[in-house]
């Protein structure tokens, strides 16, 4: 058993320094019990034993990425924790919307009353953190996590099946007015990948992109999912963030892809990010 006070070891309690740190300690102690297996010429699963089981963190920065951290399979399966659930259900229409007045109109039915995108003024909550392994449970997490109406984003495009999929998702009518908006906008840092999933799916929007330069992502934002210009409320960054890179499978995958969750989700400020990742 590994138990470590973050902060009275580092000095602060960063996510990025917990990670680390917790794992430079994991990989000290697997080389101590290889080496002491050799040494005293234990049997493989006598040295297993030695390995650390359980790893218990005072860290109030690894405590909120758990709390809103989940696996697409409990997603999928409704034994998420009741903060995800509540995050990512979709809010009840406003009641006003369903008061007529006469024959006319529903009062509050406009596009203010109905936007599922966060306002520029609305407060800022950290993303929920949707972790898939595998392309099917991906794709799978898609109906929890995006509405109709919603500005997503795909990092990772490659072919353009699961953009097209996201951007059908996000257009769909919602009830509410007949049509959902929104859509999904599909980049990669290769142009061909996005020349070749432009030619296979012409309806959805694809662009040359790094998932690093989220100033870029912002201003592509604006271009190919534009903000209602009606006199709603200003639709600020993406609802959702769907992010499939291979490169984050490596030896340091883990802070690579803990860094660029942090990157997306301070500068995108999205209500979901649904990662595929191991």
């Amino acid at each position: 058993v590994l138990v470590v006070d973050v902060a009275a070891i580092a000095g602060n309690d960063l996510d990025l320094t917990s990670i680390s740190l917790v794992r430079e300690f994991l990989a000290l102690n697997d080389g101590m019990a290889e080496s002491s297996g050799k040494e005293g010429g234990l049997s493989t699963n006598d040295t297993e034993c030695r390995r650390c089981r359980v790893v218990i963190v005072k860290s109030a920065g690894l405590h909120a990425w758990a709390r809103r951290l989940v696996h697409a399979g409990r997603l999928a399966a409704g034994t998420a924790p009741e903060y995800v659930q509540q995050r990512l259900l979709p809010p009840p229409p406003p009641a006003e919307e369903f008061q007529q007045q006469g024959d006319g109109p529903a009062v509050g039915g406009g596009e203010e009353g109905i936007t599922r995108s966060r306002s520029s003024e609305e407060s800022y909550l950290p993303p929920v953190i949707v972790a898939a392994v595998g392309v099917d449970e991906y794709r799978r997490a898609a109906p929890f996590a995006v509405r109709p109406g919603d500005a997503v984003l795909e990092v990772g495009c490659h072919l353009g099946k699961t953009t097209a999929l996201l951007h059908d998702m996000a257009t769909r009518p919602d009830g509410h007015d007949g049509g959902g908006g929104g859509g999904c906008l599909g980049i990669d840092i290769g142009p061909r990948i996005v020349n070749g999933a432009r030619k296979r799916y012409p309806h959805v929007p694809f662009h040359v992109a790094d998932a690093w330069r989220t100033g870029d992502l912002l201003r592509l934002r604006e271009r190919f999912l534009p903000s209602s210009e009606d006199g709603g409320p200003r639709r600020w960054g993406y609802d959702v963030v769907y992010v499939d890179v291979g490169g984050l499978s490596g030896s340091d995958g883990l802070l690579e892809a803990a860094s660029l969750l942090t990157a997306l989700g301070n500068a995108l400020e999205p209500r979901c990010i649904v990662i595929k990742s191991r």
